[in-house]
């Protein structure tokens, strides 16, 4: 279950668990992994592992956001409908090699058309 974190000046923040975190902007979609250890693996979009991604640097936070209109098409967001926006990510623990406990994720924003505001977001993990 999704849990909504805290909403203000039009951008909505939610959390499927404590480590990973969506906020869904007017322009752009923002994946954050809290850890309790430094991480040092990647995050990347399925679409376009190796120039949409983030290599951790040994931190406890690592983000990576996507334009929704993005005129290289490098990160893969798609337009899924009017006001739906989505892409897939990967969280890979380690910076070189997919193990058992990667994960994938769709991410989802969803916006009221008619009044260009963020209604809410949510993602699925794909596989655990």
């Amino acid at each position: 279950m999704m849990t909504l974190i805290d909403p203000h000046d039009g951008q909505f923040f939610f959390s499927l668990s404590r480590a990973v975190s969506l906020v869904c902007t007017d322009t752009s979609m923002t994946v954050t992994l809290n850890t309790e250890d430094a991480f040092n693996g990647k995050i990347f979009a399925v679409s376009r592992p190796r120039k949409c991604a983030i290599r951790g640097a040994g931190l406890l936070q690592t983000s990576l956001t996507f334009a929704y209109e993005d005129p290289e098409d490098q990160c893969g967001v798609e337009l899924e409908d009017k006001g739906i926006f989505s892409n897939t990510i990967v969280i890979q623990h380690h910076p070189m090699i997919q193990q058992k406990g990667d994960r994938a994720i769709k991410l989802y924003c969803f916006f009221e058309v008619a009044a260009d505001k963020v209604v809410t977001n949510s993602y699925d993990i794909i596989s655990e």
